[in-house]
């Protein structure tokens, strides 16, 4: 086919419809077999304290195996809470879902200011690759995590700041952002303090509103901030002391500093993270290409709200990017709008012979053929053995991609719409086989499998986890986290920390720590110690 015949990205054939469809097999893969993975890493650690604070009839004191947790405050504790009330309990799904539904949440935010102050399509576009992005779409939005829910609220915060502010609605505007910062406030304390601040400065100083910031209206959002998280605090202080929570907050945000890692931490961090934060926008990430060669100048003014996005992201960007504690995940607020950014230079790049065009439309097939071949390697995964579907989900997974890169090379489809609706396919492909490996065979289903085996031979007798040495740092004890969701799941009572063997019962000890006269009743080992279920006599 000649060049000359190439369509632009806007001349090629496609419709809204159509991403809305796209759209729905994204949610669709989000949902897939939601449930049927064991919870690891964090997520049962979120888990349990949610059902310790349900247990314990008290929404104020986060606790863990019974002792004072300070590391997060309550908020999404609650979410998970509200969700495990409507749906039937602590299940993996019920955890779940308020993750899946944030990471919706995303895109729909991206869709109304597409809508309000951009473009439907783009927004529609730019919401689904910035939810399709690798370390989103395949990792955290798998998880019970705090992340994407904090990351949903404080890209509300984002776009109040803009909308509110577009539409000359200044008590709105500041009154929504600072309700919203107190919700971050009290999901992740501190950082949120600092997206507000930062991005407040930065759009009222490039629009030359600096003024704006010692109005009556913005008086009124800090007092609705200090009203809510004052007020949290308060009822706090009617249970515990909320000064080393307070403490542990603090500590929390300072350790991931300068001050807080050495030169070399520091250094590294300075090259790693920047390109760590493109690997992890990938496949969406690869339209970075069409800001080479390109003015900025061009491109910001191209549209109010890119303009805003751009700097928004690069600041807030800036101050974790001198943080070496930084990790991904604490920026995925800030994907959405660098998404806006390169989704806006694509477009303005009418040219389709241009090279950055004939770079992505390459990386387009040769994507569709790597996805196929991924499909057939299915087959010779020994891990995936057990699957009886697995001939029939590579054929369709090839079928598939061959239809994707059938209709892409004739010009069917458009580039972006390909690029998601390729990254949809492969989250089904990974739903179907990879999340069933890890229910089959993990280390998280291990330690599930141990608590199913303590609560059958525990049953209805009290049962604690004994540790002879006073701590309010249960890390140090090494028990799973696994094993603890579990158990309080099972036994519909949390499992508690107990430094002394009076009461009577069972108790979870390191073998290191079990002395005097007992009956060893399950030997296991987890995170490299031994432990036993004893009953003390």
């Amino acid at each position: 086919m000649s060049e000359t015949k190439m369509l632009s990205p806007d001349q090629a054939p496609s419709s809204t419809t159509f991403l809305w469809l796209i759209g729905l097999l994204v949610v669709f893969g989000l949902f897939l077999l939601m449930g049927i993975q064991p919870l690891f890493l964090e997520e049962p650690r979120r888990s349990f304290i949610a059902i310790e604070m349900l247990s314990n009839n008290n929404w104020w004191v986060p606790t863990q195996l019974g002792q004072l947790y300070y590391n997060k405050p309550p908020v999404f504790n609650w979410v998970l809470i509200a969700s495990a009330s409507v749906f039937g309990g602590f299940s993996e799904w019920a955890m779940r879902l308020p993750t899946v539904l944030s990471t919706i949440g995303i895109a729909g935010l991206l869709v109304f200011m597409g809508k309000r102050h951009w473009s439907v399509e783009k927004g529609l576009e730019t919401g689904l690759l910035s939810i399709t992005s690798a370390g989103i779409f395949f990792y955290f939005s798998t998880l019970a995590e705090i992340d994407l829910f904090y990351s949903l609220i404080t890209l509300g915060v984002f776009f109040a700041i803009f909308h509110f502010d577009q539409i000359k609605k200044p008590f709105a505007l500041f009154l929504t952002v600072y309700f919203l910062t107190a919700v971050g406030f009290l999901t992740k304390a501190l950082p949120s303090l600092a997206f507000t601040a930062i991005s407040l400065l930065t759009y009222f100083i490039y629009t030359r509103q600096f003024k704006r910031l010692f109005s009556l209206a913005h008086f009124a959002g800090i007092g609705l901030f200090f009203l809510l998280s004052a007020g949290y605090y308060f009822k706090y202080a009617q249970f515990e002391d909320p000064t080393p929570f307070l403490t542990r907050l603090w500590g929390e945000s300072s350790n991931r500093t300068v001050a807080g890692s050495g030169l070399g931490q520091f250094l590294n961090h300075l090259w790693q993270f920047p390109l760590n934060t493109l690997v992890d926008l990938l496949p969406g990430g690869v339209l970075i290409v069409f800001l080479f060669g390109k003015r900025f100048k061009t491109l910001l003014e191209s549209n109010d709200f890119v303009k805003y996005c751009f700097w928004i992201a690069i600041v807030n960007f800036a101050l974790y990017w001198i943080s070496p504690g930084s990790r991904q995940r604490y920026i995925y607020m800030l994907y959405p709008l660098f998404m806006v950014v390169l989704v806006q230079a694509y477009y303005l790049t009418n040219d389709w012979r241009h090279w950055a065009n004939r770079f992505f439309r390459v990386f387009l097939l040769v994507l569709c053929g790597l996805l196929a071949a991924g499909c057939v390697a299915l087959n010779f995964i020994p891990d995936l053995n057990f699957l009886p579907y697995r001939l029939m989900l590579s054929i369709g997974g090839v079928l598939a991609c061959g239809v994707v890169f059938f209709f892409f090379f004739r010009k069917k489809i458009r580039p972006l719409a390909t690029l998601i609706l390729a990254t949809a396919l492969v989250r089904i492909v990974f739903d179907l086989a990879i999340l069933p490996q890890r229910a089959h065979d993990s280390g998280a289903q291990k330690a599930k499998d141990i608590a199913v085996q303590i609560d059958e031979l525990v049953q209805d007798e009290p049962l604690y986890l004994y540790w002879p040495h006073q701590t309010t740092i249960i890390n140090e004890y090494d028990i799973s986290f696994i094993t603890v969701y579990y158990l309080d799941v099972l036994r519909d009572t949390p499992l508690l920390y107990q430094p002394d063997r009076q009461e009577e019962g069972f108790f979870i000890a390191k073998k290191a720590d079990i002395s005097g006269e007992h009956e060893l009743v399950l030997e296991f080992e987890q995170r490299g110690h031994a432990f036993g279920l004893v009953k003390f006599k």
